[in-house]
């Protein structure tokens, strides 16, 4: 066989084998979903068994299966992120908005809705109890100036 005669059959087998051993690796970690890139990509090598199509067919399923990690990282984050957010809304709002809330769709940014909610209502809280201070303050101060006011002045006659 000369050079430019490419790769032999047996080393095609060999390459089919490990492809099919990453392949049901990956495929055990990803829902069906999630494998039409890996698929395709196997079909391509299947098309045209050899090496460049082995890496180009390696390199979709470890790119299908980190993106399927990424997925569940990612979503674990997003239920911590929603269980604090909840947890804040109960201590800012009480149990009841907190199972209102809780009872609502969630996706990857609730969490993060529900801590920016839970800033806004300690805002409203403590903006509204510097309302109520500085209003009971005015009201002594005109007490205090009414108080403090001396008696209406009388007009006099004029002499005439």
């Amino acid at each position: 066989m000369s050079a430019s005669a490419g790769p032999a059959p047996a080393e095609h087998g060999a390459l089919a084998r490990e492809l099919l051993r990453r392949a049901l690796g990956v495929f055990a970690a990803v829902p069906p979903a999630e494998r039409g890139p890996a698929l395709a990509a196997i079909d391509e090598f299947l098309a045209a068994p050899g090496p460049a199509t082995y890496l180009a067919a390696t390199r979709v399923l470890v790119a299908v299966r980190r993106a399927r990690a990424l997925s569940r990282v990612r979503a674990a984050q997003a239920g911590y992120a929603r269980a604090r957010g909840l947890d804040a809304v109960r201590r800012e709002l009480g149990t009841a908005a907190a199972e209102a809330l809780a009872a609502a769709p969630a996706d990857d940014r609730a969490g993060l809705r529900l801590r920016a909610l839970t800033l806004l209502a300690a805002a409203h809280r403590e903006l509204a109890e510097r309302v109520a201070g500085s209003s009971e303050l005015l009201r002594r101060q005109l007490a205090l100036a009414r108080d403090k006011r001396p008696p209406p002045r009388r007009r006099t006659a004029a002499p005439r």
